[in-house]
């Protein structure tokens, strides 16, 4: 369930994310760049592969993404001093959710920053944007790849 693809959304696993996102925050970018962790919260396990496929058209094909619960996508981007702020990626990647649902479920979204210099690693960002998303119930819906009953919140990172 750790490693293997998303059967849902065909994204790729948990632990790639971890691993491809860990490699960003130890890139030689980062003594310049920003890295910012967009959470974004969907209405149900029904609407995830159009919301998935709306948030990767939104996305290079170096920045990580992967369905973490069965309502709930993380996205792990460097932020270039002088582009558009992790405000406005997140923006951009709801924005593009809602179109693709047809404004007609919500869907929540945030982020976490980590400023150059930063030395949080992905687990305790993942954790404070979880943190973040106001009236998130942990252990309500189940990760993807554990069945009902699990959080993304108590993933076992490394």
């Amino acid at each position: 369930w750790w490693s293997y693809p998303d059967a849902v959304t065909g994204l790729h696993s948990a632990a790639r994310f971890c691993s491809r996102a860990g490699q960003l925050l130890q890139s030689p970018a980062r003594e310049s760049h920003a890295f910012a962790l967009v959470l974004v919260e969907i209405p149900n396990e029904e609407t995830a592969p159009a919301a998935a496929s709306a948030i990767t058209s939104q996305l290079r094909s170096t920045d990580p993404v992967a369905r973490i619960d069965r309502d709930l996508f993380a996205v792990a981007v460097l932020v270039a001093p002088g582009r558009p702020r992790d405000e406005a990626v997140e923006d951009r990647l709801g924005g593009a959710v809602r179109g693709a649902l047809e404004w007609l479920s919500p869907v929540r979204t945030t982020h976490v920053r980590a400023e150059p210099g930063d030395r949080r690693d992905v687990d305790e960002l993942l954790r404070a944007a979880i943190a973040a998303l106001p009236g998130r119930v942990t252990g309500s819906g189940g990760a993807p790849w554990r069945g009902a009953g699990g959080s993304a919140a108590w993933l076992p990172f490394p």
